[in-house]
């Protein structure tokens, strides 16, 4: 349970029962109140108003639709905050998009009318817009403070106060880290109050409210971090144990003296011998001939050293020939001569010494082993999550430009929208960085996490090809792609458009895929009349995802398998297009949904916004395109188009109107 995880992390900071003074769970009631629970002190219970029935009906939450809770005996000993710290925390599950104060100490006896003493007290709620907010009054003119985040339906907020400097904070509960914003408040208006009410104020809160804390110091945000986790936690910890371990040393008999044998053997210089070698090395006149694209020839090096009283000519050895880019005539092979060479020197000579000490040799150390017996008790190893599922949002929107044009799949108007679910996060979606390599000699991208087996440029997927490192004839290494986009090496990633110059280069989004297996194959079409052999055996078709030219095409509208083999159809086909179709592997326990304008979805329960992946017309999106957040308690609708104007459209091969444009630019 939550309160043993909370008492957890309190003993773990060495906060006292003077400090912990609030904890309602809003599990255990008596009298009409909900009891201050987990060590947390009895005497400030909360008494309930309105249906209480209705309030307690739901085990484990507080159903504030139903009621409101006033803190008890708050003028003894709590402090709002205005004098010295305080802290409060609290878990709550918006029902619908109207306002709701979540903790008020305005006014008296519940009257969220009559704000009689608007200097004295303070409140904080959530709007309409689903975000916290923090409202006091200066002058009688009311300030308010807003959190702008993006909240789901449930969440951990948090209010900390010392003196006049009051922060809010939400607790992203996937990533444990806090979304925040601080400010001051003008002293001269601080007034402390002590009607407290939860749930109700300006407006009743509609929802529920599972934790309630209350806490009168501040703290760190680490400390925080683990308090606001242990809502979704309960303490994991180890059983006692017992029992015997054999074999085990328990002490050591014997003495060594003096030197008992050698412990290793080590070489002396002794002196110098002198050394004279000599052979022979081909060489000939060079055989020319044609080559063709691919084939290795030779070129005859104009200098050479290390060779004595010989002057003939050399040519370079097929590990350092050239790869032809072109056709032409170049040097194939040459006939065979030799030359003779002499190398003479010196070297050192070592002689064996052994270097004496103590070894084991039955008058050294012997160890004496026998019986161990043990116990121990259980001991608290930590936390462990439980309902973190709660605290994850449940829909997406598109915050991109969303098409008006007409797409021909259907007829439907929209972009093609295809969302993956059941990504793994940090294996999926991790982008690259931009920096120096030295072997390349040149900025490039590389991973934190290995390298990528998927990798998009800019939303187009690129083919991993193989490495190709030829020399010149003064044996300077060239690096290049053969039969790809690009090559790993170790974190580094190489691909020949990264080599532009230009400052702007590195902020091309390189986004890969990591650790994926399975189907990687390629096809090239070089003219329109390869597609009259259709079907190809080239790439597979089945339990695959295919590209051209690396915009994702889809079965059924760009492609057939036909009995497993790979057949283009649609526009590819009709228009004749040419360039490459490359596959990446299906990944196991991943869905597809696919859809004309499928800018927004509601899932059936909540998820990972990284454990997706998203393409717009076979384009691989940034999750950023989308914006998490919870239906239903927030003011964002479906449907409606967030950009104000459109700059351009992604391309698309099945698009009517492949150019939409308010602005003059035109994107094929």
């Amino acid at each position: 349970m939550s309160k043993e995880a909370v008492r957890f992390v309190l003993d773990k900071y060495s906060v006292s029962d003077e400090v912990f003074r609030i904890y309602y769970d809003f599990e255990q009631y008596s009298g009409g109140h909900v009891m201050s629970v987990a060590g947390a002190n009895p005497v400030y219970s909360g008494q309930l108003n309105g249906d209480i029935n209705g309030l307690t009906g739901t085990s484990g939450s507080g159903n504030f639709n139903q009621g409101y809770v006033k803190v008890t005996n708050a003028d003894s000993g709590l402090n709002s905050g205005y004098r010295g710290g305080a802290t409060f925390l609290f878990s709550t599950k918006k029902s619908n998009t109207a306002p709701g104060v979540v903790f008020s100490n305005f006014g008296k006896d519940g009257d969220s009318v009559n704000y009689y003493e608007p200097t004295s007290g303070w409140e904080v709620g959530i709007n309409q817009a689903n975000k916290l907010y923090f409202r006091n009054y200066n002058l009688l003119v009311p300030s308010i403070y807003t959190l702008n985040t993006m909240p789901t339906a449930e969440n951990i907020y948090g209010v900390s106060m010392e003196g006049p400097d009051v922060g809010l904070w939400h607790y992203d509960a996937v990533s444990s880290t806090f979304n925040t914003t601080r400010f001051i408040l003008d002293e001269n208006f601080i007034r402390p109050s002590y009607d407290w009410y939860i749930g109700t104020g300006e407006y009743q809160y509609s929802g529920y409210m599972d934790e309630f804390l209350y806490l009168s110091d501040s703290f760190g945000l680490g400390m925080l971090e683990e308090l606001s986790a242990a809502l979704f936690q309960e303490v994991s910890s180890s059983p006692a144990v017992s029992g015997v371990i054999s074999g085990l040393t328990t002490g050591f008999s014997g003495v060594p003296t003096g030197a008992t044998g050698y412990l290793y053997y080590t070489g002396i210089l002794s002196g110098t011998e002198s050394f004279v070698s000599s052979g022979t090395t081909f060489t000939g006149e060079g055989i020319t001939g044609p080559v063709g694209v691919g084939d290795i020839y030779y070129e005859l090096a104009t200098s050479t050293t290390g060779f004595l009283g010989n002057n003939y000519p050399f040519h370079l050895d097929s590990y350092s020939g050239f790869i032809a880019t072109i056709t032409g005539t170049r040097i194939t092979g040459f006939t065979t001569g030799t030359s003779g060479f002499t190398v003479t020197g010196s070297r050192n000579v070592y002689q064996s010494s052994g270097v004496g000490g103590i070894v084991a040799t039955g008058t050294g150390y012997y160890p004496l082993r026998g019986l161990t017996y043990y116990t121990a008790t259980g001991a608290s190893s930590g936390l462990v999550s439980t309902e973190i599922h709660k605290y994850l949002p449940d829909s997406l929107c598109y915050l991109g430009q969303r098409s008006s044009s007409v797409n021909v799949l259907n007829g439907e108007t929209g972009d093609l929208v295809e969302i993956i679910t059941g990504a793994v996060p940090d294996v999926s979606n991790v982008f690259a960085r931009y920096s120096y390599h030295s072997e390349f000699g040149q900025n490039t991208y590389w991973l934190n996490s290995g390298s990528g087996s998927a990798l998009f440029l800019n939303g187009v997927q690129q083919f991993k090809g193989d490495p190709l490192v030829t020399e010149d004839r003064f044996y300077q290494k060239s690096i290049g792609i053969q039969s790809g986009d690009f090559f790993p090496t170790g974190f580094f990633l190489f691909q020949n458009t990264f080599r532009s110059v230009s400052p702007s280069f590195n902020n091309d989004q390189v986004m890969a895929d990591l650790n994926q297996t399975g189907s990687f194959g390629r096809l090239a079409i070089t003219g329109s009349g390869q597609y009259a052999s259709s079907p190809f055996s080239g790439i597979s078709p089945d339990n695959t995802q295919v590209f051209f030219n690396g915009q994702k095409i889809y079965s059924g509208f760009d492609y057939e398998s036909s009995a497993g083999l790979f057949s283009p159809t649609g526009t590819i086909v009709s228009e004749g297009m040419t360039g490459y179709f490359t596959t990446l592997p299906l990944v196991s326990g991943q869905e597809s949904l696919t859809g004309i304008g499928l800018y927004d979805k509601e899932f059936a329960s909540p998820y990972v916004l990284d454990s997706m992946n998203y393409y717009i017309n076979g384009i691989r999106q940034d999750p950023s395109q989308f914006i998490q957040h919870s239906t239903g308690v927030d003011l964002i609708g479906t449907g409606l188009n967030i950009v104000d104007s459109l700059t351009g459209v992604f391309y698309n091969i099945n698009r009517e109107e492949n150019v939409i444009s308010s602005s003059s630019d035109y994107w094929e």
